[in-house]
């Protein structure tokens, strides 16, 4: 199954107010600490593939429980979601990152090595302005196959 490059998640776990990191290894943020997170296979729903995502790259057991944000261009889409800490440590994936690990969020948004746009989503993260994910779908549509977040 092939990853869809133009549908993407990330997502904010929290464990005892640390925020989980990886330190990127490849492309733009090569060397930076960014969320975890990626891209949606064919057929998969974003929280789905935000809870693989994050398992892949980091051994963390996560489920997705709220919207932060969502990015839009002409060619793609981007969702960052809240996700809720499981169990697990963070262990790196030794591909796509080459480190992963809890930080304070404080500590996080003060350090130089944060991606500007993770800084930001975080700092949003921090005003408490979340979307949540619903119990409403449509008659005559599989629940598992809609979300709507309000």
């Amino acid at each position: 199954m092939g990853d869809n490059r133009y549908l993407s998640v990330s997502g904010i776990v929290l464990k005892d107010n640390k925020v989980l990191l990886v330190r990127q290894s490849y492309g733009s943020a090569k060397g930076l600490l960014i969320i975890p997170g990626g891209y949606l296979q064919e057929n998969e729903m974003p929280d789905d593939a935000l809870e693989r995502e994050i398992f892949e790259e980091t051994g963390i057991v996560a489920k997705t429980r709220s919207m932060v944000a969502i990015r839009f261009s002409l060619k793609d889409w981007w969702t960052i979601f809240i996700a809720d800490y499981i169990s697990g440590e963070p262990v790196s994936d030794k591909n796509e990152n080459n480190e992963a690990f809890f930080l304070d969020i404080g500590d996080a948004l003060s350090r130089p090595d944060l991606t500007y746009t993770t800084k930001e989503i975080l700092s949003h993260y921090g005003n408490n302005q979340l979307m949540h994910k619903t119990s409403f779908c449509p008659a005559g549509i599989d629940s598992k196959d809609y979300m709507l977040f309000m």
